[in-house]
């Protein structure tokens, strides 16, 4: 996979998980003065993998500012309650997620309609994901993973550029 789209797919299943945790988090990365809705636009993988012109006028500048409005998001305390509620319930129900709140539920139901309504027409395997089973795997797998970016904020900073770095040699 080439390096620029494999930053782009990381965006977009941070921006999918985070939008499955509150809907509106998207509009406030849209409104924040430095990021408009084309330059999101060219930052979503869906864009990249149709269009791929965009894919070579996004700069390092724009990610940036992405990840610099992610990480505002991800540190809000209602974010971090609803990622920390999620995750305790799903350790409790883990071997099934019918018996999750109904906070879990909802998350993961957005998280897979999001998902494949962005990945569908790319997914290699698809008979695997007929089942929700590993998009709900996915879905998981990214909320603990932006958990993991909230206790180490400067991580993701560090773990972006050094992407976007390597994408360039």
């Amino acid at each position: 996979m080439d390096d620029k789209i494999f930053v782009a797919n990381s965006f977009d299943l941070i921006m999918i998980t985070i939008n499955a945790l509150d809907t509106y988090t998207i509009d406030d990365i849209i409104r924040s003065n430095h990021l408009d809705i084309q330059e999101l636009f060219l930052l979503r993988t869906k864009n990249y993998m149709r269009y791929q012109l965009s894919l070579y006028k996004y700069t390092n500048y724009q990610y940036l500012k992405v990840i610099q409005n992610i990480s505002k998001i991800i540190s809000q305390d209602y974010i971090q309650h609803n990622i920390t509620d999620i995750l305790r319930d799903i350790i409790r129900h883990q071997h099934n997620i019918k018996k999750c709140s109904l906070k879990t539920k909802n998350y993961i139901k957005k998280f897979t309609v999001n998902y494949r309504k962005v990945f569908q027409p790319y997914l290699i395997g698809y008979l695997k994901y007929i089942n929700n089973k590993h998009i709900e795997e996915i879905s998981v797998l990214n909320l603990y993973f932006l958990y993991i970016i909230y206790i180490n904020k400067n991580s993701l900073y560090f773990t972006c550029l050094q992407t976007i770095y390597n994408s360039h040699k």
